[in-house]
């Protein structure tokens, strides 16, 4: 294979993974606000979470070393790796478990009457269409550092939903938001997040948090 012809392999394989990562790391944007008039309605929420997914390193090397090898699912794969091994090195924490503390503790403040909470300690796999009362669900489409598609800037991404069922799974609530360090000015380059063992990523992965936590509240409360 020549020279020119290999280097367009490599870039349409480069463009191919770009493209799985974005079909993989999208999220549905479906808002609802809280349909009954008051909270005080309802006596007591179990609060729950889906199991976080990978923690992603979604850097121009992953993607050109996976694709090499086994193409645009090789470097999600690679991708995912990266990130697996990243979390551990700097014991990161688990995303949705933190937005779901940060919420159960903002809102016990922020929203008045908030009812009593039964907050489970292990993810559920799917929401329990034959429940009993109401259950708040937190769930992460996706969390990471790196390039979050074609064109992006570096720093942290992640994206979030809330969503508040009563039985026979009738929607009372649902919120998405997608956080982005380079929209709150504060993307960097990857290795000033990783030093001093991962010091600022975790300060960037609490900030996240928190800012996910506001949207969330702030759109309960009938706002944006």
């Amino acid at each position: 294979m020549s020279t020119r012809r290999k280097r367009n392999s490599n870039l349409l394989m480069i463009v191919f993974a770009s493209m799985i990562s974005i079909v993989f790391f999208q999220g549905c944007s479906t808002d609802k606000f809280f349909v009954k008039k008051d909270i005080s309605s309802i006596s007591s929420i179990k609060v729950a979470m889906k199991e976080t997914p990978s923690f992603t390193k979604d850097t121009a090397g992953n993607r050109v070393v996976g694709a090499l090898l086994l193409g645009g699912i090789g470097a999600y794969t690679a991708v995912r790796l990266g990130g697996k091994a990243m979390k551990e090195q700097y014991n990161l924490p688990d995303f949705g478990q933190l937005v779901m503390i940060k919420f159960a503790e903002r809102a016990r403040k922020e929203i008045n009457n908030w009812p009593e909470m039964i907050i489970e300690d292990q993810p559920v796999e799917e929401i329990d269409t034959h429940l009993s009362g109401t259950l708040l669900v937190f769930s992460v489409n996706y969390w990471g550092v790196g390039y979050g598609g074609i064109g992006s800037a570096k720093g942290f991404t992640s994206e979030v939903k809330v969503k508040m069922v009563e039985s026979g799974n009738n929607l009372l609530w649902e919120k998405n938001f997608t956080y982005k360090s380079k929209e709150f000015n504060r993307n960097r380059p990857l290795k000033e997040f990783e030093a001093d063992n991962g010091k600022l990523l975790k300060d960037e992965i609490g900030f996240a948090a928190e800012e996910t936590v506001s949207d969330f509240i702030q759109h309960f409360k009938g706002g944006k």
